[in-house]
């Protein structure tokens, strides 16, 4: 309906919305907001923050610190505002990953042209790859070795074939 369509159009938190009419005549409105998967932070000062859901869309205001219940992506010279995408998509709204960074506290992710700075409010720091996946495996092989991540002070595993730490 027209009415469901400026609805989705001009609110950028609702992914759908739909209205039915009862034989009564009762109005029903059904609305499905998007759900956070993340934060997308302009700037190096992180001045302007929102939230993204797992199709990468910016749909609402953030503060720039939630600990790491939500990773907090930015790049450096990359602006968006809201009802936008986010320009790292194939990474930022992967659920897996989200779900990967939660696990390891992982509280900001500063993206350059060669590789992704993950900090983790444990104190230690990985540098990654656009390669989720690689990313994940190299981690979780770590854990296989009996390495306790928490005791280093970086992983290094934008390398398909090798784990690099410190």
């Amino acid at each position: 309906t027209r009415f469901s369509r400026q609805l989705v159009e001009r609110s950028p938190g609702v992914v759908s919305a739909g209205a039915d009419v009862s034989m009564r005549g009762l109005l029903s409105v059904h609305v499905q907001d998007r759900k956070p998967l993340g934060i997308w932070c302009n700037g190096v000062d992180d001045a302007e923050c929102f939230f993204f859901d797992q199709d990468g869309v910016v749909f609402k205001p953030s503060f720039a610190f939630t600990g790491s219940v939500f990773a907090m992506w930015r790049k450096e010279g990359v602006v968006v505002n809201l009802g936008q995408v986010v320009p790292c998509t194939a990474l930022c709204a992967n659920a897996e990953y989200a779900r990967f960074l939660a696990d390891h506290k992982i509280a900001t992710i500063v993206m350059n042209e060669e590789s992704h700075t993950l900090a983790s409010v444990d104190g230690y720091s990985i540098k990654a790859g656009d390669n989720a996946t690689t990313t994940m495996n190299h981690i979780r092989m770590l854990g296989v070795k009996k390495v306790d991540i928490r005791e280093l002070e970086y992983v290094d595993v934008r390398f398909p074939q090798k784990i690099y730490y410190k």
